[in-house]
């Protein structure tokens, strides 16, 4: 089972699946090739391993119904799939759901199939707990399997069972935030001891796939969750650069020096103006120099600066200016290629190329030398910006680069750089 965040439930989802009690319910061709490979399994006794499959096909609909029964009780909405091994109750709240109402829709599915296959066996007159296959009764045994003991075993406190869910509900209320990878490592750990077990006791080797399922899951469940944390890591920096840009426009643009975000300061470029317009010369031209020289703290470039103040700013700068800072010295560079110095830029890149071996300056230097007309130069430089990026985006929105789209190794660059990210795609799953 899994517990989106709120949001609208969309009417067209599951609109080509099965409707049970009013949920949408999808067969995946994998939940029937792991009823057949039961079935096949247990081929030496036709009627349990016909049972068996019936059983499991039957109980675990009940358990993701139990899911969705309870979650619709709170005003959630409900898909269900069923897959190779698994059945997924993907629950899409209308409204942010408390914990407790998380833990009760998690509970809901593995009670509702053990309470089902209860009240079976009990009608049967069968034995409820018997861990056999109660002599003659196939059926009965085959229910027992798929409903109380497959139940029972979903409630183990590990993921991705509904018991590890439920788990790390509870641990999220102590250190909030971190449930659920606390609970992943819980079970790898107990993966590697029943792993263990089960090499010291041949004899229960069929759980090995069980054991080893689970702890692929949370080995992969570890590496998305870090994923996932790594980019909500970079959207924020790229909220906080957004503003600190927009500051930046807005300072050139009103002449006030508004509040940028913490850990962020006006441009070296936009202090050197202020300087330049109290008449203060040489204080500029020391402002330039320093963020070519010395750390000048997180800015952005100059965004929004009328070209003429840029002109005048860059005329403070001397013929063959220092490169010993890689963000400074990208940054004039930049300015020089939009002021149309384009020579000026691209044999100053290539300067602070050698000095820093930066994709994004060497990029810069192929723009300036398209622009030129030297389209070799240009691919050289292009081919050494991207040897080991995996995103085209850049060469595909670059229009100052029009002028060697048709080139064969302009194409061949960029297929190169798409299978890149085909791979890096791949391996990021």
């Amino acid at each position: 089972m899994t517990v989106g965040t709120a949001r609208t439930y969309d009417p067209d989802v599951g609109r080509r699946a099965v409707r049970v009690l009013g949920f949408p319910l999808t067969v995946n061709p994998g939940f029937v090739v792991f009823m057949a490979v039961m079935f096949v399994i247990n081929i030496a006794d036709p009627r349990f391993a016909l049972a068996l499959a019936v059983s499991f096909a039957g109980f675990t609909i009940v358990h993701e119904l139990g899911h969705g029964l309870a979650a619709r009780c709170f005003e959630a909405d409900t898909t269900i799939s069923l897959d190779f091994l698994v059945g997924l109750a993907d629950v899409q709240p209308r409204r942010p759901l408390a914990r407790w109402e998380q833990a009760v829709i998690t509970a809901a599915g593995p009670l509702t199939a053990v309470g089902l296959g209860v009240a079976i066996l009990a009608a049967q007159r069968a034995p409820i707990w018997s861990l056999t296959n109660g002599g003659d009764d196939r059926v009965a045994a085959a229910i027992r399997w798929t409903g109380p003991v497959l139940g029972l075993l979903n409630l183990l406190p590990l993921t991705p069972l509904d018991g590890g869910n439920l788990v790390s509900l509870g641990v999220d209320r102590v250190v909030p935030g971190r449930g659920r990878t606390v609970v992943q490592v819980w079970s790898i750990a107990a993966c590697v001891v029943a792993a263990l077990v089960i090499v010291s006791h041949p004899r229960w080797w069929l759980w090995a796939i069980s054991v080893a399922l689970v702890a692929a899951w949370n080995v992969q469940g570890m590496r998305a969750q870090r994923r996932a944390i790594r980019l909500r890591g970079e959207l924020h920096q790229a909220h906080v650069a957004d503003e600190a840009r927009a500051a930046e426009r807005t300072a050139w643009a009103t002449g006030e020096m508004p509040r940028f975000p913490q850990g962020w300061t006006s441009s070296p470029w936009l202090q050197a103006r202020r300087r330049l317009h109290a008449g203060d010369i040489a204080g500029a031209r020391s402002i330039l120099m320093r963020s070519l020289t010395a750390p000048s703290g997180a800015w952005t470039l100059p965004s929004g600066a009328p070209t003429d103040e840029l002109a005048a700013l860059v005329d403070l700068v001397p013929p063959d200016p220092p490169v010993e800072r890689l963000h400074g010295a990208w940054a004039l560079q930049s300015i020089l290629h939009q002021l149309g110095l384009l020579r000026r830029s691209a044999d100053y890149g290539a300067a602070v190329h050698a000095r820093h071996g930066a994709n994004e300056v060497a990029h810069q230097v192929a723009r300036s030398l398209a622009l030129l007309g030297d389209d070799d130069g240009a691919m050289a430089w292009l081919a050494e910006a991207h040897r080991d990026t995996h995103d085209t985006t850049l060469l595909d929105d670059d229009t100052e680069l029009d002028s060697l789209r048709d080139r064969p190794d302009f194409q061949g660059l960029r297929a190169t750089i798409a299978q890149r990210a085909d791979r890096h795609n791949a391996n990021q799953r």
